[in-house]
C-alpha cells in the first residue's frame, strides 16, 4: 500500500502486490479523491507501484483492471504503456434484503 499524503489529508493511494513466483505483479486498487484530481496524482501513485513492483527481479509483467467507462483512468493507464488484453462484462444485481434469498 502506497499512500500520498500533504500534512494530515490524503490525497490517494495505491494497492498492489507481487507474485514473484508466477514473474507478475498486480495493481489491485487506485483511489484519488474528486477534490484532488487532475493534477498528476494517479500518475504519481501508479508509477511509484510499478517502479516498486519492477524492483523485484522475478517480475516481468504488471496487470490490473479497470472499468471501461472510466476514461480518465484508462487514459491514464494507456499513458502509462498498459494495453488492453480483455473486455470483462460483469453484471449487477441489488442485494434483495436478509431473508430474500432461499436456503
Amino acid at each position: 500500500l502506497l499512500v500520498l499524503t500533504e500534512g494530515a489529508e490524503l490525497l490517494g493511494y495505491v494497492f498492489a502486490k507481487v507474485q514473484p513466483e508466477f514473474g507478475e505483479g498486480f495493481i489491485e486498487y487506485v483511489a484519488v479523491p474528486e477534490r484532488a484530481r487532475s493534477k498528476g496524482l494517479g500518475r504519481r501513485l501508479v508509477s511509484a507501484a510499478l517502479r516498486w513492483m519492477f524492483s523485484w527481479d522475478e517480475v516481468k509483467v504488471t496487470h490490473l483492471v479497470v472499468r471501461a467507462e472510466n476514461k480518465a483512468a484508462v487514459r491514464l493507464y494507456r499513458g502509462l504503456g498498459y494495453q488492453v488484453l480483455h473486455v470483462m462484462r460483469a453484471a449487477r444485481r441489488p442485494w434483495p434484503g436478509p431473508g430474500a434469498i432461499e436456503r
